[in-house]
């Protein structure tokens, strides 16, 4: 005969768990563990995104209500950049906008200046995913702006590589 096993898997990100969403909620205190469970919480959202991104929409629900709970505005902002990219990639791109303009608006009520930068990047990406090329160089060139004025290297270098693709997507490529 043949023998077979099973073998029952449990699979979960870092940081996505209803008992670590609960404690940051019930806490009324803003810790630096809480700001590393919700970096956690919105990197497992970012990693969800391409294969479930119904799980992600609902994990960055979930991050909102405890952001805004928590007055956690970087969090936030994090929240909606991330909504707003889920639903450039399946082609919402009115949704995407509102998303990252409301991740933008916090940012910049809250002198955010990784926030702004980041706000502008992904609006540049939408514009460039609907060939709105003119509006996607616009956002871009802020962004760089922002990341070069902050010193913040490697956020400008990121814009930077989504400038040249702006560029080859419209078929300049010098």
């Amino acid at each position: 005969g043949i023998l077979i096993i099973l073998f029952i898997v449990k699979f979960e990100y870092p940081g996505y768990s209803h008992d670590k969403t609960n404690a940051v909620l019930q806490s009324r205190v803003v810790s630096d563990h809480d700001s590393l469970i919700f970096k956690q919480l919105n990197d497992s959202a970012w990693k969800l995104r391409n294969y479930d991104p119904n799980k992600a929409v609902l994990l960055l629900d979930s991050i909102i209500k405890l952001a805004k709970e928590k007055k956690q505005n970087k969090s936030l902002t994090v929240a909606y950049n991330n909504l707003g990219i889920i639903y450039a990639n399946i082609g919402d791109y009115e949704k995407a906008i509102n998303w990252i303009l409301k991740g933008f608006n916090i940012a910049s009520e809250n002198k955010d200046m990784v926030g702004t930068g980041r706000s502008m990047n992904n609006l540049a990406e939408v514009y460039r995913f609907q060939h709105q090329y003119d509006k996607a160089l616009e956002y871009i060139n802020i962004a760089i702006d922002i990341h070069k004025k902050n010193k913040q290297v490697d956020l400008h270098a990121i814009s930077c590589l989504n400038l040249a693709k702006i560029y080859q997507d419209m078929g300049k490529f010098k």
